[in-house]
């Protein structure tokens, strides 16, 4: 079965388990929530059949990447997560396009999982800490750069326009 954007919900019992650690309680099933937000651990029920066996993997995106970096405060994202204690990065930097703001919560998809009878919550668990690749950082380090640059051109154009204007 191909589940795109979903993962497998195997209850106790499931053939597909049978002779693994898993068979007599069922396969756990993880929901991530962002780096902001709870991610649960589930334990599927007999309910799961309903939907083929499958749960939703995640949240999903509720901004886009590029809307993220456009309408997003740098300073005021990197602000909240310090007020949670949640570390990130070895810069404190957090990358926009991954911000909770870009996500919808995990509770309401877990709760509209356990309300259809597909699997219940087993733990639930809190970022204490978003670690991103460090090539991101220096990709970041060269859009500011670049942006930076590209800011001061305008800058620099728009003056030689007034100026043009005033003589």
């Amino acid at each position: 079965m191909h589940r795109k954007g979903a993962t497998r919900a195997f209850p106790a019992g499931h053939p597909a388990l049978a002779g693994t650690m898993w068979e007599a309680e069922g396969h756990p099933v993880l929901i991530p929530g962002s780096n902001r937000d709870h991610s649960f651990i589930l334990r599927p029920l007999e309910g799961a059949a309903k939907s083929g066996y499958s749960v939703n993997h995640g949240a999903g995106r509720r901004m886009s990447r590029g809307e993220a970096l456009r309408v997003l405060d740098q300073q005021k994202v990197n602000e909240q997560y310090r007020r949670d204690g949640i570390l990130v990065n070895e810069d404190g930097e957090v990358p926009l396009d991954e911000s909770a703001q870009c996500y919808k919560s995990a509770r309401e998809v877990v709760d509209a999982v356990v309300a259809a009878g597909l699997a219940r919550v087993e733990h639930e668990l809190w970022p204490v800490a978003s670690l991103k690749g460090t090539e991101t950082a220096a990709r970041r380090e060269r859009r500011r750069a670049r942006d930076g640059k590209d800011r001061k051109r305008d800058l620099d154009r728009r003056e030689q326009r007034r100026a043009k204007r005033g003589s």
